[in-house]
Formats: C-alpha cells, sequence, structure tokens
C-alpha cells in the first residue's frame, strides 16, 4: 500500500523498498471535530464538489433536470414536457449536486489521534488532496499544518522483515 518492493537489473539486482507517502493534516486553530465537520460539509467544497458528478446517479439527474445534450434530442423532450428546460450553468449544476449528496466523499480520511490521515492509495493524488484542502479548509478559516509521512503499519510481516535480513 505504501511501498513497493521493486527489483533493479543494476549492481546485481539488490531489491528496495520505495514510499508512498501520506498527509498528514493537524488543526492549528480548531479542532479536530470541527475538521472533520467541514470535510462533510458541501458548501465548502466550491468547484470540487462537480467532482462528484462522475457518479452514474447524479448524471442521470443532471440530464433529467437540464435536458439531453443533443439539441435535437432537447427539444423534443421539451415538446413533450410542454416547458423549456432550465439553462445549464456551472452554478446551476453545482447547485444541483449539492442538493443531490448529503456528504461529500471526495477525500479519505483516516484519524489518527489529534490529526487526519489522508491516504495515498485511496485519494486521487497528493496534490489534488492539497488543492481540495486548501478550498474546504479555507471556506471554514481553518487553519491546519500538513506533512507527508511514511506509514509502516502494513509493512511488518515476515515477508519484509525476511527481504531486509536478505540485504
Amino acid at each position: 500500500m505504501k511501498f513497493r518492493i521493486v527489483e533493479n537489473d543494476f549492481e546485481g539486482g539488490v531489491s528496495s523498498v520505495r514510499a508512498e507517502l501520506d498527509l498528514k493534516l493537524k488543526p492549528v486553530n480548531a479542532a479536530l471535530e470541527d475538521v472533520i465537520q467541514a470535510l462533510g460539509n458541501p458548501d465548502f467544497y466550491g468547484k470540487y464538489l462537480s467532482n462528484l458528478r462522475s457518479k452514474k446517479e447524479i448524471e442521470d439527474a443532471i440530464v433529467a433536470h437540464f435536458g439531453p445534450t443533443q439539441p435535437i434530442l432537447k427539444r423534443s423532450a421539451e415538446k413533450k414536457r410542454g416547458e423549456k428546460f432550465p439553462i445549464k450553468t456551472k452554478q446551476a449544476i453545482d447547485d444541483l449536486v449539492k442538493s443531490f449528496s448529503s456528504k461529500p466523499d471526495i477525500l479519505k480520511y483516516e484519524e489518527d489521534g489529534e490529526s487526519l490521515v489522508f491516504p495515498s492509495k485511496k485519494n486521487q493524488s497528493q496534490q489534488s488532496t492539497k488543492n481540495i484542502l486548501k478550498q474546504v479548509l479555507g471556506a471554514a478559516d481553518i487553519k491546519y499544518k500538513l506533512t507527508n509521512i511514511e506509514d509502516f503499519r502494513e509493512y511488518r510481516s515476515s515477508k519484509l522483515s525476511d527481504l531486509l535480513k536478505e540485504n
């Protein structure tokens, strides 16, 4: 999860372990509960709320609300409805998505004492996670400190110990 065993062909085929770092967030001016509450509030996600649109259910709701994207199909549907569809704008789509989901699940995290850990394996990328956190916690006026961490908990297996003993 955090490390990959990599066989190198150079220098006698020495195995190595490469780190995949996670992000650890520690709130500075708020309690951890405030951070978790902010991460659960769709109003704080701004433009990142549109990332939820990848779900088929939400895509279907957008088509049902704003009509088909093809003009011919849209005119035909408007004739059947007897009225025009609302104008499709970024803000209108975001408002529809907000009303559709109760808690955003864009970021995956785990509690670790008075901090939150955002595993690299469960989130899109470190940079994307940082950008979303900046948006959400900035909107909630929460200051925080981010650090990169390595998590060895899952790698204390006999296989890793054997690999380290061989080298």
